[in-house]
């Protein structure tokens, strides 16, 4: 019966790894470490560019929009990479033969923790967007992004 009662406790413990792991697998393949960078760099500059078209920023807006970039892009890179730290102490914690409840659940805390400051790292880049842009424009932008996410012509 024991036996029984420290197997129910491993089990949400590894459910928790199976959900995270296919996370991990898409994070690594965002974040640049796939084949073809160079090229996927490339596309998304024109992306960008043609959407600049679209909406036709001046270049005081350009420069704002490039600058929001690149400050919401750190402070995402900073929380992606404490992340992956924490799966990967996640998965080291799940491996060992005495699974430790307490760090388990500290770790898993923490991942909910970074998950939330990415989302909104997220909100807080789009509030960038937001204030740099005209309301004709921003309006634009959103219908653009819902065009590009429903992989609708422009």
């Amino acid at each position: 019966m024991n036996q029984f009662i420290k197997s129910m406790r491993v089990s949400p413990a590894i459910f928790t790894l199976l959900l995270l792991l296919p996370s991990a697998a898409r994070a690594d393949f965002f974040m640049g470490h796939g084949k073809g960078d160079e090229h996927r760099k490339e596309k998304m500059e024109q992306r960008i560019q043609q959407i600049y078209d679209q909406l036709n920023l001046n270049e005081e807006q350009k420069r704002l929009l490039a600058d929001n970039k690149s400050k919401h892009k750190a402070a995402k890179k900073e929380v992606s990479n404490e992340l992956k730290t924490a799966m990967q102490s996640m998965g080291e914690e799940l491996k060992k033969k005495d699974l430790d409840m307490g760090t388990i659940n500290a770790i898993h805390a923490r991942m909910k923790n970074l998950r939330g400051r990415m989302a909104d790292e997220r909100f807080n880049a789009i509030l960038g967007v937001r204030k740099i842009l005209t309301q004709e424009q921003f309006a634009r932008f959103m219908d653009l992004m819902d065009r590009k996410k429903d992989n609708k012509p422009e």
